[in-house]
């Protein structure tokens, strides 16, 4: 089977983006499959056709019996059942004309706090991760397993950079949802908010924010340690 792959943009922030770019490539012959683990887009070679996509955020029970309801619910409304990304994320595919799975401003809006408190949540697992590292370099350095050199200083300045992540993720998540902060407005018109979305000039911001931060944090831990 001839398949493709292209990179995620970002289902969270760039969810409209996505589902915009997997339209245009069902329209070029190329169905959408799946996300996989490594963030890549999984497409199969197909025929041509014009249809919409959705994901969702699903917030409900993970047991499978739920999960199937869940999924009736969107066939009820006319929405194909694709793939889903760690029982989290739900792909969507309906016909052009079909309503969108949002309904209203309010309820959009309240999908989006959600997902955004559970991404905030999950971002300390890598935080307990760059603690983990610190532990392990600070007993290496103090029972002089290994000498305080440039590979020993990048672990432990990488260690504090992931136990800060929540902190970066937080204020980088903040701001673009300042700078986008009328996207719940388009819950009925997904498309108009993707060509607002300037995702590399986002990146870009990102790059220069996660450079200052870094910045800082190897002068605090070269002013301490």
């Amino acid at each position: 089977m001839k398949q493709k792959y292209l990179y995620s943009l970002g289902v969270s922030f760039y969810a409209e983006k996505e589902m915009m770019r997997l339209a245009q490539q069902a329209r070029k012959g190329w169905q959408f499959v799946k996300m996989n683990q490594l963030g890549f887009l999984v497409f199969k070679k197909a025929p041509a056709q014009e249809k919409q996509f959705a994901v969702d955020f699903y917030t409900g029970n993970q047991s499978q019996a739920e999960i199937d309801e869940y999924l009736e619910m969107y066939e009820a409304s006319g929405w194909t059942y694709v793939s889903n990304y760690q029982k989290r994320y739900f792909y969507f595919m309906a016909d052009p004309d079909t309503p969108t799975i949002f309904s209203d401003k309010v309820s959009y809006a309240e999908r989006l706090e959600i997902e955004q408190k559970w991404l905030i949540k999950n971002s300390f697992k890598i935080s307990a991760f760059g603690l983990l590292i610190l532990i392990i370099m600070s007993l290496l350095l103090a029972y002089h397993v290994i000498e305080m050199t440039f590979f020993s200083g990048f672990f432990t300045g990488g260690g504090i950079g992931l136990l800060l992540y929540p902190l970066i993720y937080f204020i980088s998540g903040y701001l673009l949802r300042r700078r986008y902060k009328d996207r719940s407005e388009f819950f009925n018109n997904p498309e108009a908010f993707a060509k607002k979305q300037r995702f590399w000039l986002d990146t870009l911001f990102n790059l220069m924010f996660g450079a200052i931060m870094g910045g800082m944090i190897g002068f605090i831990f070269g002013y301490f340690f």
